[in-house]
């Protein structure tokens, strides 16, 4: 197995876990930056089946919702910025909320199937990112549930911050990964439960589609190869469960990172 994916240390293995149809999966850990790893390939998502348009259909009102929340604090930290990119766009309800607040919104995804049942009046891009039909920079980009699907996080991580303005804010989402996920994803009941409790509560519910899970350390990894880049806060719309989460030394999984506009500009001058 190679070094970490997002520090380069040396990875040791964790466990094997059994996925779909009974195949036996490999998980290995970084024991510095405290996160994991399975073997394969990513999953491609150039075609799906449609029933991945019902998922995103069935939780459309609450999707929305909770972007609203999040374009509400984008603008809390970034009052003037105006245009914004949303890598793994989906069908776009994104640019809905774009729409409503008036702003200047971009698309991407790969998949066709959910490419073609894009919400209707949404700039979407049938395409991988980065993509050559995005020419300009952003002061707001969402990488929402993309991260854990991308071989090499920390060679994407670095293309995705290239396209942010001085001053721009990144939205970053993963499925969270904390030390109590990890007890409970090697307790044998959790992973032999249901589905609707196993993916709750075990760190590696999907082993066919994620292939990196990362901890809070893993993201402060990532943004520390940045000197314009800081954590603002992490997030969850309900802020009563963010207190309870800060309390117990967990992560929600969701993140706002800000490029810094002075370090930014030093950094241009100095090239």
């Amino acid at each position: 197995m190679e070094n970490c994916r997002v520090c380069n240390s040396k990875l040791v293995f964790h466990e094997k876990l059994t996925k779909d149809l009974g195949e036996k999966e490999k998980i290995y850990v970084c024991k510095t930056c405290k996160t994991y790893f399975i073997n394969p390939k990513p999953f491609s998502y150039d075609s799906s089946e449609e029933n991945l348009v019902s998922y995103y259909k069935d939780r459309e009102a609450g999707t929305i919702e909770r972007l609203e929340n999040v374009f509400t604090k984008f603008i809390t930290i970034n009052s003037t910025g105006k245009c914004i990119l949303d890598i793994g766009a989906a069908i776009g309800y994104s640019g809905i909320v774009a729409k409503q607040l008036n702003m200047d919104y971009i698309g991407i995804e790969p998949n066709k199937t959910l490419f073609e049942n894009a919400i209707k009046h949404v700039n979407l891009i049938n395409d991988y990112f980065p993509s050559d039909k995005v020419t300009n920079k952003f002061d707001f980009i969402l990488l929402d549930n993309v991260l854990e699907h991308v071989y090499n996080p920390k060679e994407f991580f670095d293309k995705v911050i290239q396209w942010l303005n001085p001053g721009g804010v990144l939205f970053l989402a993963v499925p969270p990964q904390d030390w109590l996920r990890v007890f409970l994803s090697t307790n044998k009941l959790i992973q032999n439960a249901p589905e609707g409790i196993s993916r709750r509560f075990t760190l590696f519910y999907d082993l066919q589609q994620h292939v990196n899970y990362f901890s809070y350390t893993s993201i402060r990894y990532l943004v520390n190869n940045h000197k314009d880049l800081k954590i603002i806060e992490q997030f969850h719309r309900k802020e009563w469960a963010l207190q309870i989460y800060k309390l117990l030394h967990l992560t929600t999984g969701q993140y706002f990172i800000q490029k810094d506009y002075n370090v930014s500009l030093s950094n241009n001058h100095n090239l």
